[in-house]
């Protein structure tokens, strides 16, 4: 994508009231307010505040789903912008920009994700298959997160909302939470546990936008699953490796797993797979113990695909290319998403002087379930 485009989708999505943050996985946590950053940094929180445009009115977006009648009557309708904002959509290039947006007004009319096909920005063209799921109702029409892998699942505050399930709302990032679950319950009430001021009425914009498309007697409220996991590692017998105690694995396991679906079984990954072929690399010397999985579940049983064990001061330890006894036992495994996934880990890995003894646990939930079909 190209320099222009980007700025081009930015710009839209900042009319539309919608922001698209990918920060990495972390266990579910309250996040800090302007000021309290400022004040931790003794700094004055108004030199945090970032000056952005606010947020369009709402509208409502049943109302123009249900007056559209066909693209060129859209475009015509909505094609007359103030000269000042036509002169920066001139400026950036989008000649599409008021296309694209009746575009995915017709595709959420039509309940038809093939209609936003002929959007020029890629995340403008995901946003409106986003759209279509949530107003069909249908989750299995969200996009996927990152076009073309399957492994990591589908926009997960997509499938949410379309579900009507806010439990479901903890396999999003964390920044997206609680936007989530305003959008899920149809509340712009939940908005205001949004810490920084900008993001919060966006949130608000959003929820009252899409209020009337979103039905509320639908809603299925539920607990969120429970998620931990923990992974012992001592040194094996007639090793003489450095024992470095435990891995807890429960902020990499908050999101939940995805299983990629292939005949009769789920290909599924957890922890932190760093290397992308045998050959090992040494961390840093301060760098922190991790552990990754991958994994081919069926019913009760689990093949290793590829383990890595990474250890201070000490090179990776990767399977295929390290000796291991490693077995995973699938405890429990709901193939449907918001079902529970409980798995055990035992035995050990490394040559001697430098093998360990692993043993630990997991208990998570499917946020998705893909097929490579």
């Amino acid at each position: 994508m190209t320099v222009k485009l980007l700025t081009t989708t930015f710009f839209f999505l900042s009319i539309v009231g919608c922001e698209r943050q990918q920060p990495p996985p972390t266990k579910s946590r309250t996040l800090p307010t302007t000021s309290s950053v400022a004040s931790t940094f003794h700094m004055d929180a108004s030199a945090l505040e970032v000056q952005i445009d606010p947020p369009a009115p709402a509208g409502d977006l049943k109302a123009d789903v249900e007056s559209f009648s066909t693209l060129e009557a859209c475009v015509a309708s909505k094609s007359h912008l103030d000269p000042l904002l036509a002169d920066t959509v001139d400026a950036i290039g989008y000649e599409t920009f008021v296309f694209d947006g009746c575009r995915t007004i017709a595709a959420v009319k039509a309940r038809d994700p093939k209609l936003c096909a002929s959007i020029e920005s890629s995340l403008v063209k995901q946003r409106c298959e986003r759209n279509v799921a949530i107003a069909a109702h249908k989750p299995d029409l969200c996009p996927l997160d990152i076009p073309g892998k399957l492994d990591l699942g589908r926009d997960a505050m997509c499938l949410a909302v379309a579900a009507r399930r806010p439990s479901w709302c903890v396999g999003a990032p964390p920044v997206d939470q609680v936007r989530c679950d305003a959008l899920a319950r149809a509340s712009s009430m939940r908005c205001d546990r949004v810490p920084f001021a900008p993001s919060r009425a966006r949130c608000v914009r959003e929820v009252e936008r899409w209020r009337t498309m979103i039905d509320s007697g639908a809603l299925v409220d539920e607990p969120a699953p429970v998620v931990e996991g923990s992974l012992s590692v001592e040194a094996a017998s007639g090793s003489d490796a450095v024992s470095p105690n435990s891995v807890d694995l429960t902020p990499q396991l908050a999101r939940g797993l995805v299983l990629v679906a292939k005949g009769n079984e789920w290909r599924t990954s957890l922890g932190q797979i760093r290397n992308l072929g045998p050959t090992p690399f040494a961390p840093q010397p301060a760098a922190a113990i991790f552990f990754g999985l991958e994994l081919t579940l069926a019913a009760t049983l689990a093949r290793i695909e590829r383990v890595e064990l990474g250890i201070p001061n000490a090179v990776t330890l990767v399977v295929p290319g390290t000796p291991s006894t490693l077995k995973v036992g699938v405890k429990r495994l709901d193939r449907q998403r918001g079902g529970l996934v409980k798995l055990a880990i035992e035995g050990e890995i490394g040559s001697p002087p430098r093998r360990y003894k692993l043993a630990g646990s997991v208990s998570t939930f499917v946020r998705d379930i893909t097929s490579d079909l």
